[in-house]
């Protein structure tokens, strides 16, 4: 055991467990025990704060992004924390005490005429609804507009906030109108039968889910979530073995998002696997054809004409070829997460 170690176990020792006052820095410096103690204060402080370094230290590692957030928010929903005392009544009691905080819409309604390209872009990348055209009608004023429902992934206070965004998309040579209308989802009203949402059809129970992602989405807020898991009784280890693999993918669309998941359990059935970080060793081609076994993702009409085309020239070499760049990301970046938990771990 080195120097410095010894040192740090010295304040460890003298400001955690002894609790006692010093005259100085250089007293608790001159402390010396036998090597024996020395380890049983390492075991000690392993035992005390090395679950949340190592938690910590796969937050880092796994991006602190909106696809991290939504997977765990996912995995709660659908059962996957139970056995470790972390269940979807604890991510509703988070959502309803965060609700109450929020003042604001987080929701906005864009309706405008003569919208610039790159803006349509911007608002169709956003969470939302696809855009539709909508008409006046039953005026005497006639109006055709491009429409979008958007909830920004960047968080804005009220729609002047938005506004500022908005217009750094226009050209000042050219005429267009843009409204900006905040949408209240969090009062809104619902009804729902069955009432306790036990719906036979997949859609219908997607329908629900979709709108009640933009009452509590990322509300929910990625220290609330990591709070929850640290103080359950799951293991970092447990961890690595629930969390599917997409979530090493930066930029991943959300019906990617949606067939990483879907599909995790029988890729990691078949290679055997336990938990992410063995994922380094596997071969990206392989994968992919996993994957593809059970169809593609659900790209919507956007998607492939202005992201797939980028990859190939027909709709299968698109998909695969895109697949292909997300699964490098898994393999690199599992690598680089064990590298990082190793290395803690022998520190």
């Amino acid at each position: 055991m080195n120097e410095e170690i010894k040192q740090f176990l010295n304040f460890y020792w003298a400001f955690v467990l002894k609790k006692e006052v010093f005259n100085s820095l250089d007293e608790i410096l001159k402390i010396r025990k036998t090597e024996d103690g020395y380890l049983e204060l390492l075991r000690d402080f392993s035992n005390r704060y090395l679950k949340d370094l190592t938690f910590f230290e796969i937050r880092e590692k796994l991006y602190q992004s909106e696809n991290l957030r939504q997977t765990l928010i996912r995995l709660i929903k659908d059962g996957e924390f139970l056995n470790w005392g972390i269940t979807r009544e604890s991510l509703e009691r988070l959502e309803k005490d965060l609700k109450k905080e929020i003042s604001y819409s987080q929701t906005f309604l864009i309706i405008g005429d003569n919208l610039p390209e790159k803006l349509k872009t911007y608002l169709t990348e956003q969470p939302g609804f696809t855009g539709w055209a909508p008409v006046v009608r039953n005026i005497p004023l006639q109006g055709r507009y491009s429409g979008y429902i958007v909830r920004p992934n960047e968080r804005f206070i009220n729609a002047k906030e938005f506004l500022k965004k908005i217009k750094k998309f226009s050209k000042k040579s050219e005429e267009m109108v843009v409204f900006i209308v905040p949408l209240d989802f969090i009062n809104s009203e619902s009804y729902i039968f069955p009432a306790n949402q036990s719906f036979k059809s997949e859609n219908i129970q997607r329908s629900f889910e979709a709108v009640e992602w933009f009452k509590s989405g990322y509300i929910v807020s990625d220290a609330d979530l990591w709070c929850a898991i640290t103080r359950s009784t799951i293991t970092p280890d447990e961890l690595l073995s629930v969390i599917p693999f997409n979530i090493f993918c930066q930029g991943i669309l959300p019906c990617e998002q949606e067939f990483f998941i879907k599909n995790y359990k029988e890729v990691k059935e078949k290679y055997g696997i336990n938990k992410l970080t063995e994922w380094r060793e596997k071969k990206p081609e392989l994968i992919v054809s996993y994957l593809l076994e059970n169809g593609y993702p659900d790209y919507n009409k956007y998607e492939k004409e202005h992201i797939l085309t980028e990859y190939g020239e027909t709709f299968d070499s698109m998909v695969k070829n895109r697949v292909v760049e997300l699964v490098e990301q898994i393999v690199t970046n599992s690598g680089k997460l064990f590298e990082s938990l190793h290395l803690m771990r022998k520190q």
